[in-house]
């Protein structure tokens, strides 16, 4: 999968582990750079939303069509798909599973607990 970060300030702190772990913490950065590393290598988002470790939900209001994947709490990685959203699947999957580039948006706290494994 592709994965590009738009803001200049969070590309800087996602591209060294030294950045990450003084930014985020040791422990978060950890978990940060394992989660990146996933989402390169997934072909589709709904690969690596089908791993077992990945924890995320789908977010709603203004941020609507945009995808909080969490980390140590109370951290999270806000994604959102760039690929064009199509119908839903006959299985009635969201249609961001198919989504094979991502934005990474920020890395946020929130007091957000995940609902489920969509």
């Amino acid at each position: 999968m592709q994965v590009y970060v738009p803001d200049k300030q969070l590309r800087d702190a996602l591209v060294s582990q030294y950045e990450m772990s003084r930014r985020f913490g040791k422990a978060q950065a950890s978990i940060l750079m394992r989660l990146i590393s996933e989402l390169f290598a997934s072909a589709r988002l709904g690969d690596f939303c089908s791993l077992p470790q990945s924890r995320f939900r789908q977010l709603d209001g203004k941020r609507k069509g945009q995808i909080a994947l969490n980390l140590l709490p109370p951290l999270e990685v806000v994604i959102a798909p760039l690929d064009e959203p199509g119908s839903e699947a006959q299985n009635s999957a969201p249609s961001w599973t198919a989504a094979t580039h991502v934005n990474i948006l920020d890395v946020t706290e929130s007091l957000q607990i995940p609902i489920s494994d969509v």
